[in-house]
């Protein structure tokens, strides 16, 4: 199962957007704990670096009713592989980490993102 290969904590943002959201764990991105992810389309990263993707995938009445309460998010994973992009030097500059040199290499990618975690 996909969901197996991904191991929190984890980073997402919506497509086209460069914000990132920091999740503790697959659960509360799937179920949408926070109630924050509206958009449809998703990329991510795991505490290892694998990158993932992450659709909502209803029709729009089911929107309204997530609106109002009445039903639960329909996010799933629909793909899982190796990032292409160096997901730690990303982390660090969104968390202000200057020296990437030293510090942001010293660090593992589930810590840079358990810090951001920690500081919100």
């Amino acid at each position: 199962m996909v969901q197996q290969l991904i191991k929190g904590p984890l980073v997402l943002r919506e497509v086209g957007d460069p914000e990132l959201l920091y999740f503790a764990s697959l659960d509360d991105v799937l179920s949408d704990r926070f109630d924050c992810l509206w958009g449809d389309n998703y990329e991510g990263w795991d505490a290892r670096g694998f990158f993932f993707k992450v659709e909502r995938r209803y029709p729009e009445i089911r929107w309204w009713q997530r609106l109002l309460n009445l039903d639960v998010s329909y996010l799933e994973i629909v793909s899982v592989e190796q990032s292409r992009i160096d997901i730690r030097r990303v982390l660090a500059q969104d968390l202000g980490i200057v020296d990437e040199s030293t510090k942001q290499e010293c660090l593992s990618i589930a810590q840079l993102i358990q810090l951001a975690l920690d500081r919100e």
